[in-house]
Formats: structure tokens, C-alpha cells, sequence
């Protein structure tokens, strides 16, 4: 059977990686706490939850959506958007999953590279 809980686990270890990867890439210079500190504030419940919001994600999901509170939303959310990674991963492969990640937050590498004010960037 399907479980949207496994997608999830595998969705949110694969966009930690992505991240993770695009990070140590980009910016050679920054120590591991202060990459720590840029992945986590590119993959919180915030950003993840304007992106699911974004694509639309709600309408594909089962869910009395009016009746649920903020926090619940976000969650809910976020854990499928989560889970779709992990079934973009599966059905393709990393790479094009990577490809898909970089055009979701393109914008946000783009100004950290330019500008490296991480944190003014990242609030």
C-alpha cells in the first residue's frame, strides 16, 4: 500500500541533501555551522509551506482543508510537498529531482551567491 509518511521520510531526506549539495558547491568558503544554518532556513516549514501553496498542492489532496487551523495547514503542507519529492525521486532519478529543487529556490541561490548576506537574505 502507499503511505504518504514514506514519501515524506524520503522527500525530506532528498531535499536535505539537494540543498546540502548546492550548498557546499556554491559556496566554498563557509564553515559547516553557517551552511547548517542557510539549509535550515531554506528548508523550514515557512518556505516549504509558500511553495506548496505555490504549486497548488491543496487541490490534489482529500482534506477539509477550511477546517483546520494555521499550524495544521502548514504542516500537512509541507509534509506533502515533502512527499512529493520523494515520489518525483522515485519515479525519476536524483538528478532530475535536483533539477527541479534548483528551479524552485533558483532565486534565493541566486541571491545569496550575489550578495553573500546570508542572513539578511534568508529572514
Amino acid at each position: 500500500p502507499i503511505n504518504n509518511e514514506r514519501f515524506e521520510f524520503l522527500g525530506d531526506s532528498i531535499l536535505n541533501f539537494i540543498i546540502s549539495n548546492i550548498l557546499y558547491k556554491k559556496f566554498p568558503l563557509i564553515n559547516e555551522g553557517e551552511m547548517s544554518r542557510i539549509r535550515s532556513n531554506l528548508i523550514n516549514h515557512k518556505i516549504l509551506f509558500t511553495l506548496a501553496v505555490k504549486f497548488n498542492l491543496i487541490k490534489y489532496i482529500k482534506l477539509n482543508y477550511k477546517k483546520l487551523n494555521n499550524f495544521n495547514k502548514t504542516y500537512i503542507l509541507t509534509n506533502i510537498l515533502e512527499s512529493l519529492i520523494g515520489g518525483i525521486f522515485l519515479d525519476s532519478n536524483i538528478n532530475t529531482t535536483e533539477q527541479l529543487v534548483l528551479k524552485w529556490y533558483n532565486k534565493k541561490i541566486k541571491l545569496l551567491i550575489k550578495n553573500k548576506d546570508y542572513k539578511t537574505i534568508l529572514q
